[in-house]
């Protein structure tokens, strides 16, 4: 019996993981712009990645790297980090080449 309500409470806990992320990637995600110089890489206490930054205008800029599995170990100081609004992607500019980092939501590609 207990191993059932626990695979039932597994089951319940990704399917609602899945509204949460999708959730995000379309209300806050996808509405946001930004485009800044990267100074710092750093964890936070609930081991989120988060990218610092400043803007063209001086701005401080942090982007919390949710749902990229590879953009914080890609990205290195001096790089720009930018992302249009409406995208669910982002663009890591380097001195010599772009990459573009998709956004993931249980091991989907959210476009």
């Amino acid at each position: 019996m207990i191993r059932i309500l626990l695979a039932a409470y597994i089951i319940l806990g990704l399917a609602s993981c899945g509204d949460t992320c999708m959730k995000y990637a379309n209300t806050e995600l996808r509405p946001q712009s930004f485009h800044f110089g990267m100074k710092e890489k750093h964890m936070e206490q609930v081991k989120v990645k988060v990218i610092t930054g400043r803007n063209k205008d001086g701005k401080n800029e942090a982007f919390r790297t949710i749902g990229f599995p590879d953009l914080f170990e890609a990205a290195e100081v001096g790089d720009t980090v930018t992302k249009k609004a409406g995208e669910t992607f982002i663009r890591l500019i380097k001195k010599d080449t772009v990459l573009t980092f998709k956004y993931y939501c249980n091991g989907q590609v959210v476009y």
